[in-house]
Order: structure tokens, then sequence, then C-alpha cells
């Protein structure tokens, strides 16, 4: 058993060429499958000019908004629209980029675009003052709100505006709240649509998401959810790139510390979401830990692919 032993490999290096293959191309794999994990990071979070998500960031991902309180809903609707398209983000561009008709409408040339543009602000604004009143019940069901006098001439595309017989704007101005909800909300959030496992197209799915002013963060359901997949599946990748980083031929401190240093900074980071629902202060510190298991998931990586094909020499 000791002969045996003592003929075991201890270094990557030392391995067969068909094996050394075989975990490079897993090592080059798993770091193909971090950078399109930081893209998708870039699209989800990341503030406009930033190419990962800053402290600013994580802070209204993880812990919500620290100015006044709102609901979802109208969180959604005052958001600037350079944030992301998402149900963390804004939904400005579903009265114009994102909305079903808006490409026709500018192809069309019937409006400037400057007109059609303060015609769906029109439509936000309106939309908004339903969400600030109540989002009222009668008025959806009936598709009748009564606009507030500080919208009474702001410009509002004329479909969702009500009108008497002879096609004249009816007095007091009236919003049809339930067509535009339709149109502009329940093409994604209605049946069928890209985003329907959060419908807004009845009263009932709408006041879910306005029954009491929240914080924006993402929900502890959600955030229990990616703990749970995150630690899984980094508990085996990273457990991996470190086990076959601490059989290199690197001195033992670095691979004492290196080894486990990607697991590490991975758990805290983890953490860290946890903790930011108590303390922002805590949500800044996790573009900190995310830079350390970037930095970690580096060395390990290539510090792997080095020492499987540099030249043999005697090992620790």
């Amino acid at each position: 058993m000791s002969n045996l032993n003592s003929k075991l490999p201890t270094t990557l290096r030392t391995l067969p060429l068909p094996v050394r293959l075989t975990l490079a191309m897993f090592l080059m794999a798993a770091g193909i499958g971090y950078l399109t994990a930081l893209i998708q990071l870039h699209f989800a979070h990341a503030s406009p000019g930033n190419m990962l998500p800053t402290p600013d960031d994580a802070v209204k991902v993880f812990h919500g908004s620290t100015g006044p309180k709102m609901t979802q809903l109208e969180r959604l609707l005052e958001a600037p629209d350079n944030l992301p398209f998402n149900g963390t983000g804004s939904m400005r561009k579903a009265f114009v980029e994102k909305s079903g008709d808006w490409k026709d409408a500018i192809k069309s040339k019937e409006k400037p675009e400057a007109e059609l543009r303060a015609e769906r602000e029109g439509e936000r604004l309106a939309m908004l003052a339903w969400v600030r009143a109540g989002a009222s019940k009668d008025a959806f069901e009936s598709n009748a709100f009564v606009l507030p006098e500080a919208l009474v001439q702001q410009p509002i595309t004329k479909d969702f505006l009500k009108v008497d017989e002879q096609s004249k704007e009816v007095k007091p101005r009236t919003l049809m709240i339930k067509e535009l909800v339709t149109v502009r909300c329940a093409g994604c959030h209605g049946a069928g649509g890209e985003a329907a496992k959060f419908p807004l197209e009845t009263i009932e799915g709408l006041a879910k998401y306005n029954k009491e002013p929240g914080s924006g963060a993402i929900s502890l359901e959600k955030l229990a959810l990616i703990t749970h997949t995150h630690l899984m599946a980094f508990a085996v990748l990273f457990g991996a790139t470190g086990l076959l980083f601490s059989f290199t031929r690197f001195p033992a401190l670095v691979r004492g510390i290196f080894g486990p240093w990607v697991l590490f900074f991975q758990v805290a980071d983890i953490g860290l979401w946890w903790a930011a629902r108590l303390d922002p202060l805590f949500a800044k510190m996790i573009p900190i830990t995310g830079a350390a298991v970037g930095l970690g998931l580096g060395i390990q990586l290539l510090g792997g692919l080095y020492d499987l094909f540099m030249p043999a020499r005697r090992a620790d």
C-alpha cells in the first residue's frame, strides 16, 4: 500500500495528458461561464454608465430605496427610464419604446415624435395619478377615472380619454383607465405575455403591487431562491476550481490562501445579501466581496492552466 501511495500524482503537472486537457477545458469553461454571469449582472442591475453594479446599485437591490416610500407600481412608473426595464428598475418605457404600437406610430409619421412622446408621458402621468389616488376599483371597473386638475392641460393620447357623442372630451376630463392598463400593461403582463407570471390585467393583480409602500428591494422569496441556487452551484464549481488550484506546484502558502479563497468570499457575499436587509452599509460591501470572488477565481483559473502545461519541475 505504501508503494502505491508513493506513486500517486500529487500535482496537476504530473497527471496524464488526456486528464490535463480535460481539466484545462473545465477551467476555461468555468471562466467563460463567469464572464457571462458578469454580463448578465451588468444588464440586470448596473446603473447606466457602469460596467457592473455600484455600491448604490447594491443598496437598491438588497436593501431598497432609502428615499420616500412608494408602492411598487408607483415606483416603477416614477423611476427614470435609464434603469433596467424590469420589476426592480423602471416601467416608463412601457409607454414608448417598449409599447407594442410605438414603432408603427413613429413610422406612420402622423404626428411628430415629440408630440407622440408628450402624449405618452401624459398616459404615464394619468396612470400614476390613478395609482396615487388609491387605484380605485370602481374607477377601473367603470373604466372612468376623473383626472386631477394638474392634468387637465396635459397632452394625452385621445384613445384613452372619454368623449361624448360628438367625439369631444367630456368634462371633467376622464381617463379610460382600464383601457390604458389593458393596452400598456396587459400585453406583457396578461395571458401569453412575456411577464404573465406577474399579471396586471385585472384590478386584483394590480392591487397586489399597490397594497402598501415597499422598499423596492428584492423579495425575501426571491432572495431565498437565489441563495439556494447560488450556494448549491458555486459550492460545486468553486470547490472544484479551488481543489484543482490546491494541487498546483505553487508555494504551499499561496495554495493555502487561494484554494479556499473563492468559496469563502462567495459565502461572505451571500451573507451580505441577507445582512443588507437590516442596514444599507452591508449592501455597499457587496461589490467588495464580489470583486474578491472574481480576483480569486482568476488566480485559480490562470494558475491552474499555467501549472497544467508548464515544464515539469520538482514539486514542493
